[in-house]
């Protein structure tokens, strides 16, 4: 049995782990700070980003370890106790990412829901919250029950022969479909506020475009990337670390609209006063 981890990525993920987790921290304190001291309001929406940023943190922590654990190596040059390490981080940094994207897109949902009365709209975003949190939940025990028992996903390194794994074509199966469902998911996200701003006759054009160009900042998010993960050959992207960080702090962006300096209108001279002076 050959192993084989690509090269060349310890050193990126301690930096964009670093980089996200400063990012997705110093957002969701904004948002706190905005929607808890300014506004006295706490929604659904600010607990599913609050979890998303957790199981970000948690996805970080394992790529750390990863790098830590000589990921990026070729694995046929890696003692026996360090690939047990490596592929015990594997599990919390998959189980991670898939959190991550789960509790940011109900974020984005819940948020959406807030923001239209139309009920065609309504029903969308349910059933994209039903659709995504369903498969979401499912992928996520199937990678974590890949092996059984769990441990014998890393033990069969030390000969452990007491185990069984699913095949690789059911692992590849599910992500391409988690790849696919997630990409529905984020491109109907993005095409709500098309239909929920640009209709509105209580924005002015002004406001309008402000909103856009703030909700329009998940498209960020747009790219999925598929974490491939067979008893053989770990893939997990770096890219997929700075996709999710920008998937947790993207929509808490817009929090940081109110304390931004706003330009007072000037008062209209054809005022009280001035209607006055006139007479």
């Amino acid at each position: 049995m050959a192993f084989d981890i690509a090269g060349g990525r310890g050193n990126s993920m301690y930096i964009l782990g670093g980089f996200g987790l400063v990012l997705v921290w110093s957002t969701l304190s904004l948002r706190i700070y905005v929607r808890v001291h300014m506004l006295r309001q706490w929604g659904w929406d600010d607990w599913m980003m609050a979890w998303a940023v957790v199981s970000f943190t948690i996805m970080a922590a394992g790529m750390f370890l990863l790098a830590k654990n000589s990921f990026g190596s070729p694995a046929y040059t890696l003692p026996t106790d360090t690939l047990v390490k490596l592929y015990e981080m594997v599990i919390f940094a998959e189980e991670g990412y898939v959190a991550t994207a789960m509790f940011f897109r109900l974020s984005v949902c819940c948020f959406y829901l807030r923001l239209t009365p139309v009920m065609w709209h309504i029903w969308t975003i349910r059933a994209l919250m039903g659709v995504t949190t369903t498969y979401s939940i499912a992928y996520f025990f199937v990678l974590l029950n890949q092996c059984t028992p769990i441990s014998y996903f890393w033990t069969h390194f030390r000969g452990d022969t007491h185990g069984t794994c699913l095949s690789d074509s059911i692992i590849i199966g599910t992500t391409f479909v988690h790849t696919i469902v997630s990409i529905v998911a984020d491109w109907t996200l993005n095409s709500i506020p098309l239909f929920i701003i640009i209709p509105s006759t209580t924005m002015n054009r002004r406001t309008k475009f402000s909103a856009l160009a703030l909700l329009g900042l998940g498209a960020l998010y747009v790219s999925p990337f598929p974490i491939h993960c067979t008893k053989t050959d770990p893939t997990f992207p770096p890219t997929a670390l700075a996709a999710a960080s920008s998937s947790a702090s993207s929509p808490s962006s817009p929090s940081g609209r109110p304390t931004a300096p706003s330009r007072s209108p000037r008062p209209s001279p054809s005022g009280p006063r001035s209607r006055r002076r006139s007479a």
